[in-house]
């Protein structure tokens, strides 16, 4: 069972996923923020990290994605390369989330609700 090693990215401040998700932050940040961990050497950090750690899922805000990736292309060059756009949902809020999972992983289940493949 890979849920008390699994992590979870965040690119937006979303504190309650690692709560109910039960996962820790991924890449050593509690969440991507535009112009905080940006320099080339931070976001070289953050992708080492993300390579060393099993992140099966990253969830985005929709409409903050392109300001996002603007503002850490070497972290937006790895999801890219490791991630899949899985799905979009409000999760019943007012916000569009963009779910990503990661390609290199293979799902364990799938949560019929929302489509979404499941992870340990």
């Amino acid at each position: 069972m890979h849920r008390t090693i699994d992590r979870v990215l965040a690119a937006n401040f979303l504190p309650e996923l690692n709560f109910y998700s039960e996962r820790g932050f991924a890449g050593g940040q509690v969440y991507l923020l535009v112009g905080w961990h940006a320099s080339m050497t931070d976001q070289q950090l953050t992708v080492a990290r993300l390579v060393r750690q099993r992140v099966p899922v990253m969830i985005l805000d929709e409409a903050s994605q392109d300001a996002t990736w603007a503002h850490l292309p070497l972290v937006a060059d790895h999801v890219r390369e490791h991630y899949t756009v899985a799905a979009t949902s409000t999760f019943g809020g007012d916000r569009v989330y963009v779910v990503y999972v990661n390609r290199d992983l293979s799902p364990t289940g799938n949560y019929e609700p929302l489509g979404l493949a499941c992870f340990g």
